[in-house]
């Protein structure tokens, strides 16, 4: 948690801990209403992980996101490679 919020676009988003992983929350903006980002950790063997990355919209009627939330799974894992 600390090492993502140390990132200057990450660091700025609300961020929860949950069972197994992060939750974070962006704000809207003129691209989205905004978006949730869960991050799950499970242990793959030994001291390795494996983490499921997900962004969904916070509005659930919205039909086309402009790629914003690949967007956002690209930045997660980019920030989190970079940690490996």
């Amino acid at each position: 948690l600390a090492k993502l919020k140390s990132d200057p676009i990450i660091g700025k988003m609300k961020m929860t801990e949950v069972d197994h992983g992060i939750r974070i929350s962006t704000n809207t903006t003129w691209r989205s209403w905004g978006e949730e980002i869960n991050i799950l950790q499970a242990p793959v063997k030994g001291p390795e992980f494996e983490y499921q990355v997900k962004s969904i919209p916070k509005v659930k009627m919205t039909l086309l996101d402009y790629g914003k939330n690949l967007e956002n799974v690209n930045l997660i894992e980019k920030t989190i490679a970079s940690f490996a």
